[in-house]
């Protein structure tokens, strides 16, 4: 009988450094969000899945708005997405997604990154109820 292997961490990254290569992020982006995860994880206790969903979410966002920077990015860019991701994801999927952004942005305008938060004036996107059980 063969001994089970132990499971590889090939592919896989620490939540709380920055990936070698940047990812979606670029570099500035990077120490940004990584300062984000980490203040997050801290101050609000929140769970590694929730780290894991808030970093692939802003990554998704990191890959629609070409060229833009997530410091830079406006409530049109921020819209874009959104309208892009409603396109193939659940509402309950692009809501989670803008909670992530809206988050970002927060923790931006207090570190003094941002002047404003450009989700401040973006609808939510409306979750159906669920069918009684």
């Amino acid at each position: 009988m063969t001994q089970p292997s132990a499971k590889s961490n090939k592919g896989k990254s620490d939540k709380n450094t920055p990936q070698k290569d940047g990812g979606p992020f670029s570099p500035g982006d990077r120490l940004v969000v990584d300062r984000f995860m980490m203040a997050i994880r801290a101050e609000r206790g929140v769970s590694a899945n929730t780290i894991d969903a808030y970093r692939r979410d802003l990554a998704a966002m990191a890959t629609r708005i070409d060229g833009v920077s997530l410091l830079d990015a406006d409530a049109d860019a921020i819209r874009h997405c959104l309208a892009q991701w409603s396109a193939h994801l659940a509402a309950r999927s692009v809501a989670r997604r803008l909670t992530a952004i809206h988050q970002f942005m927060l923790f931006c305008v207090d570190e003094g990154l941002r002047d404003d938060d450009p989700t401040a004036s973006i609808d939510r996107p409306k979750i159906p109820a669920p069918l009684p059980k």
